[in-house]
C-alpha cells in the first residue's frame, strides 16, 4: 500500500505524501517518476520480447529533453545516441553489459531481477522502491543481491525503500 501511495497508483484518502518539500497530491505515476520515484515489483515486469538494452532504453526515455513526438520521428538523433550510450554504460556498471542484446525473457531469473532494477535506475530516481527483490532467489543469490543493493545505493546516491521477507 505504501509503495502504491508513493508511486500514485493510489491517492491517499487522508494525509499527504511529500517528496523534497513537494506535495504529490493529484500527481499520476509518470509525474511521480519524473519527480524522482522509481519502483520494482514483487513479480518481474519486464518487456520479455525486447532486448535487455531496449528494456533500459524504454525507461531512459523518461529523461529525454526532446518531446515524445520529436523522439518518435527521431528528430534529435544526437540525444538518441546519448541515451543509448548512457543505457549501455548503466548496463556495464551493473554487470549486464555482456547480455545487452539478449532478449530479456532469455535471462536467468536472477539477472531478470537485476535488469528490473537497472530499468528503474534508468529513470534517475532519488527514491528507489524495491518490492521483494529477493523473491524466488536462493540464499547465495539473496546475499549477492543485498551487496548489489548496497552498492547502487552508494554509487547512485539515492534512498532505497525495501520490502523483503528474507529477514537475515
Amino acid at each position: 500500500t505504501v509503495f502504491n501511495l508513493l508511486t500514485k497508483v493510489y491517492q491517499p484518502t487522508t494525509g499527504v505524501v511529500i517528496l523534497d518539500g513537494k506535495d504529490t497530491a493529484g500527481m499520476n505515476a509518470v509525474q511521480a517518476n519524473k519527480l524522482g520515484i522509481a519502483r520494482t515489483f514483487q513479480t518481474i515486469r519486464l518487456f520479455g520480447r525486447l532486448s535487455v538494452l531496449e528494456n533500459v532504453l524504454v525507461a531512459r526515455h523518461m529523461r529525454l529533453k526532446a518531446g515524445l513526438f520529436a523522439s518518435m520521428l527521431h528528430v534529435n538523433q544526437q540525444e538518441e545516441r546519448r541515451i543509448r550510450q548512457e543505457s549501455l554504460d548503466l548496463l556495464d556498471m551493473l554487470g549486464l553489459g555482456d547480455v545487452a542484446q539478449e532478449k530479456a525473457s532469455s535471462l536467468p531469473y536472477g539477472k531478470q531481477r537485476y535488469l528490473e532494477i537497472a530499468r528503474a535506475l534508468a529513470t534517475e530516481p532519488r527514491l528507489l522502491l524495491l518490492d521483494e527483490p529477493a523473491a524466488g532467489m536462493n540464499p547465495q543469490e539473496t546475499d549477492e543481491l543485498s551487496d548489489f543493493i548496497r552498492k547502487i545505493k552508494e554509487d547512485f546516491k539515492l534512498t532505497v525503500f525495501l520490502i523483503e521477507h528474507h529477514m537475515n
